[in-house]
C-alpha cells in the first residue's frame, strides 16, 4: 500500500488494557505506516476529550479514533476512501464492525472526524448522566448542522478475542444500554454460552445488570470486583496474552463465528432488523448513501430516553406516595 496514502489522517487507539491492544495497533502501522497515537485515560469521557485534543493538535484533516477492542480489517482503507467524499458540513463518519456479544454488523468502535470541526465538538461532551458521551456529543454537533455519516462498509471485528472481565463488563454495560432489546440477545446468549465461555459469563453479567440501579460508569474501574466473582463462580481462567495477530487467525474467527450462529439464524435476523432495519440481516455489504441506519440508532437512543423519563417519573410518584 501507498505509505502516503493517508497522511492527511491522524490515528488515535483509545484503551483501557484490552487484550487485543497491541493487535490493533500492529493492523494500523500496517495500513497507515506509522504508529498511532495511544490514548489511555479514565472515565470514557476523559479519554474522548484526550482523543480529540490529540488530533487537533496534530493538524492533519481527519482524526480516527479506533477502539483498543477493534480487530482491523482491510476494509478500513476502503471505509476511509469513502469518507473522503463526504460534503464539508459532515462532522463525523463512522463504519460497520462485525460484534461478539450482539452478533451482527452494527456501528461501534470506530470514528472518523472532521478536524477542522473537533474544536467546536469538545465542550459539548457531557461528563455525567450519560452511558453514551460520544454518541450525545455527536448528536449536539448534528443538532447544529455538523452532521453524521454511516457507512456499510466492514472495518473490524469488535469485542472478539476480549479478556473474561472485560467481556462481564461490556455485557453488564449492553443490559443497560440496549435493554430494550433484552428479550432478542437474551435468548441468542443463553443459545450460545453453551459452546463459548465468553458468552456463559456475558449471560451473568446480564443477570447482575438487572439488579444494578444507577447509571453505570464506562470505566474500567466499573465491576472490576464482580468480575472478578464472575469468573470465580464459573470456574474460568484468565486467557493469556494474545501475541502476534495475522489475517489468518481474522478468517478462524470468522469460520467459528459461523459455525456458533449456524443454529440461531431467526433470532440474529431479529437482532439486526430490530437494531439497524436498514443493515442487510444477510451480512452483504450494501452501498450506503445516506445516514439512514445512524437515523435509526438516534431513534433507539431515543426511545430509551423516552423509557428512562417514564420511569422516573414512575419511581418519583412511589416516592411521594411513601
Amino acid at each position: 500500500m501507498n505509505s502516503g496514502r493517508f497522511d492527511d489522517v491522524s490515528v488515535i487507539v483509545r484503551e483501557c488494557g484490552e487484550r487485543t491492544a497491541e493487535a490493533c495497533i500492529g493492523q494500523l502501522v500496517e495500513i497507515f505506516h506509522r504508529p498511532p497515537t495511544r490514548i489511555s485515560a479514565r472515565p470514557f469521557h476523559a479519554t474522548l476529550r484526550q482523543s480529540l485534543e490529540s488530533g487537533l493538535d496534530q493538524g492533519r484533516s481527519w482524526t480516527l479514533c479506533i477502539d483498543a477492542d477493534v480487530l482491523v480489517l482491510p476494509g478500513l482503507a476502503a471505509f476511509l476512501e469513502q469518507a473522503r467524499q463526504m460534503p464539508p458540513e459532515v462532522f463525523e463518519a463512522q463504519g460497520l464492525v462485525i460484534d461478539k456479544l450482539l452478533p451482527v454488523r452494527r456501528p461501534a468502535g470506530n470514528h472518523l472526524y472532521r478536524t477542522c470541526l473537533i474544536e467546536r465538538a469538545i465542550p459539548l461532551i457531557p461528563t455525567t448522566g450519560t452511558l453514551r458521551p460520544e454518541s450525545d456529543m455527536i448528536l449536539a454537533m448534528a443538532s447544529q448542522g455538523h452532521t453524521a455519516w454511516q457507512s456499510s462498509t466492514v472495518v473490524g471485528l469488535h469485542d472478539f478475542e476480549q479478556a473474561y472481565d472485560d467481556i462481564y463488563r461490556k455485557a453488564l454495560l449492553h443490559g443497560r444500554k440496549h435493554d430494550y432489546l433484552i428479550a432478542i440477545y437474551r435468548p441468542i446468549w443463553e443459545a450460545l454460552g453453551e459452546l463459548d465461555d465468553d458468552y456463559r459469563i456475558a449471560r451473568l453479567a446480564l443477570e447482575h445488570a438487572s439488579s444494578h440501579h444507577g447509571t453505570p460508569e464506562i470505566s474500567r474501574d466499573f465491576g472490576e470486583i464482580a468480575a472478578a466473582e464472575a469468573q470465580l463462580a464459573l470456574g474460568l481462567s484468565a486467557k493469556g496474552a494474545l501475541g502476534t495477530f495475522r489475517q489468518s487467525d481474522v478468517q478462524s474467527i470468522l469460520a467459528r463465528r459461523k459455525s456458533l450462529l449456524a443454529g440461531i439464524p431467526e433470532l440474529l435476523e431479529q437482532l439486526q432488523v430490530s437494531m439497524y432495519s436498514d443493515i442487510d440481516p444477510a451480512g452483504e455489504d450494501t452501498p450506503a448513501s445516506s445516514d439512514t441506519s445512524r437515523l435509526h440508532t438516534i431513534r433507539c437512543y431515543l426511545q430509551q430516553l423516552v423509557t428512562a423519563v417514564r420511569g422516573s417519573k414512575i419511581g418519583g410518584a412511589g416516592k411521594q406516595g411513601k
